[in-house]
């Protein structure tokens, strides 16, 4: 009778440790074998996905010339007439503006006047230079008086050569021409207005060879220079690359980048705002899963469910790279041959926080 109880007792012992084991092996860290049917049937898994990720930066820009100059008054005076139509196309040295008023006007005739009588005086003292010349040649003249001729034959011609330099430069400076071959635009003065020397008058601009001045916020020492972008205007995608950051910022703190390509030469038209995409770079057949399979816990860090037999899950840590349409890039802790939990990771994750940290259901 003692054998038939002790075997009795025996039997439930085993049971009890069988039951006590399969309860721990159930909660060891890290594992997960869900109790509730209808968690395990809204678990699904599936093999990572191999898929190329981009790093982007959205921007946003302007058109502008590449080559445009400013037309500025070379001196003070009024604008006696605008010589070509704005937007009109002009060639290099072509007359845009004639300048004049009372100041010019009295200074031309006071330089032209002065050019007059130098050129009197440079008659005079050319005939008086002979006379020296011969009487010197005479022995009636001294050395002295010859080179005194000279000396006042040459001051005459160089003032006269100044005279003329001056109007010269005073003609040019009424009778403004363009500095090169483009359009004639965004001009700022009109008939009959003053200006003053150093005015910006209008500008010439090439229209033929554009870029687009970039505003973007580029990561901490990102190299930029060469990227290609995509610039989205009027429903048309056209490529570009950035070939230019600037050294400064704009108040906003945006850094401001140059993008250039013949398809913006083309396509483009100076004054257009615009929209855009830089690619940084680009990580070609990445392991993915989708958004929904990564868990984050009260640090950041990043799992995943991993299956680990029938109806057993493993969570596991993993770092995660870029994300694109709802999926994220597994820089490490997965392989190919994982089978990882893409739908109900949330039930698992939340089961497993509520042990972890003790929260009740």
């Amino acid at each position: 009778m003692r054998r038939f109880y002790a075997g009795i007792t025996f039997v439930v012992s085993m049971v009890l440790v069988v039951l006590v084991t399969h309860h721990l092996l159930g909660h060891l860290p890290g594992q997960f074998k869900p109790s509730d049917p209808t968690v395990s049937n809204q678990i699904v898994t599936a093999k990572p996905s191999h898929m190329t990720f981009s790093d982007n930066l959205w921007f946003s820009g302007q058109v502008r010339c590449k080559y445009a100059v400013n037309i500025i008054a070379l001196r003070p005076g009024r604008v006696i007439s605008i010589l070509v139509q704005d937007g009109s196309e002009v060639k290099k040295g072509m007359p845009l503006f004639n300048l004049g008023g009372p100041t010019m006007n009295a200074k031309l005739v006071s330089l032209k006047e002065r050019i007059s009588s130098l050129e009197k005086r440079l008659k005079i003292s050319k005939d008086r230079l002979r006379r020296k010349q011969q009487a010197f040649r005479d022995g009636i003249s001294t050395k002295d008086e010859l080179d005194a001729a000279m000396a006042t034959k040459a001051k005459v011609e160089s003032d006269l050569a100044n005279a003329r330099s001056e109007l010269s430069s005073l003609s040019a400076a009424s009778m403004v021409t363009s500095p090169m071959d483009g359009v004639f635009t965004e001009r700022r003065v009109s008939p009959g207005q003053d200006v003053e020397k150093g005015t910006i008058l209008a500008r010439v601009i090439d229209p033929t060879r554009m870029l687009v001045v970039a505003r973007l916020f580029p990561p901490h020492r990102a190299r930029l220079n060469g990227k290609s972008a995509d610039i989205y205007a009027d429903g048309r995608v056209i490529k570009g690359v950035l070939t230019r950051v600037l050294p400064e910022r704009v108040s906003t703190g945006a850094s401001v980048a140059w993008i250039v390509s013949r398809d913006i030469d083309r396509y483009l038209k100076p004054g257009e705002i615009v929209n855009g995409v830089l690619f940084l770079s680009e990580h070609r057949s990445s392991l993915a899963v989708p958004e929904d399979a990564v868990m984050h816990d009260v640090d950041g860090n990043a799992y995943v469910f991993v299956e680990n037999g029938t109806n057993s899950y493993t969570k596991r840590k993993v770092k995660e790279g870029l994300s694109s349409k709802g999926w994220v890039e597994i820089v490490s802790g997965l392989k190919d041959k994982d089978n990882v939990v893409v739908k109900g990771a949330y039930e698992l994750f939340y089961k497993d926080f509520n042990r972890v940290y003790k929260v009740p259901d």
